[in-house]
């Protein structure tokens, strides 16, 4: 509420009441306010005890007043500008955020993805390597069953090769004794004789 007061529309007595009404109006409403308590207090006291005979101090009062009040006001616009500004700039700051948090998110969830996956193709991974450990150990079996077989093979045939060794030296000894010249002569006796 503006503090003008027009002192030429009302008589003296009128004025110095409403004067005096404002004035405390405003004073119990700047109590709160300590830096300017102590200004409004010394020109209520001045006012009061020039008992609003001094109407050039009485005017001065009254523009100290509603400069004041302009001050306030302005002081008040400023601070609910700066205010709007900041809650502006927060909201802006909590939508920047929301976003960042937002692709954090995504990012999280890509990630964790992508750590499914690799845990996924691990465990495929170690299957497939139990796998081929089970194969391996199928096949060696199967090898040394082979090289088991192999060696017994081997063995069958070098004592096969010992023993047709052994008759074919006898056949050759057989046969050497009989191409000697008294083996066949003996033969040739026995069958003269017979």
């Amino acid at each position: 509420m503006p503090l003008i007061i027009e002192h030429n529309r009302y008589p003296i007595s009128c004025l110095n009441q409403e004067v005096q009404k404002n004035l405390t109006k405003i004073q119990n409403s700047l109590k709160k306010h300590n830096q300017f308590q102590i200004f409004v207090k010394v020109l209520l006291e001045i006012t009061v005890e020039s008992n609003f005979a001094d109407q050039g101090a009485l005017r001065d009062i009254i523009v100290a007043f509603n400069n004041l009040r302009v001050e306030l006001v302005d002081s008040l616009n400023q601070i609910t500008a700066d205010e709007a500004q900041a809650v502006t700039d927060f909201n802006a700051q909590v939508v920047q955020l929301n976003q960042e948090h937002a692709e954090f998110q995504r990012a999280v969830v890509v990630k964790n993805a992508e750590i499914e996956a690799n845990a996924t193709k691990i465990e495929q991974t170690l299957d497939l390597i139990d796998e081929l450990d089970a194969d391996l150990a199928t096949l060696n079996g199967q090898l040394q069953a082979e090289n088991d077989d192999f060696a017994f093979a081997t063995d069958v045939y070098n004592s096969t090769v010992a023993e047709y060794n052994k008759e074919i030296n006898a056949a050759n000894q057989a046969l050497e004794l009989l191409n000697q010249p008294r083996f066949q002569d003996y033969v040739k006796s026995q069958l003269k004789g017979a």
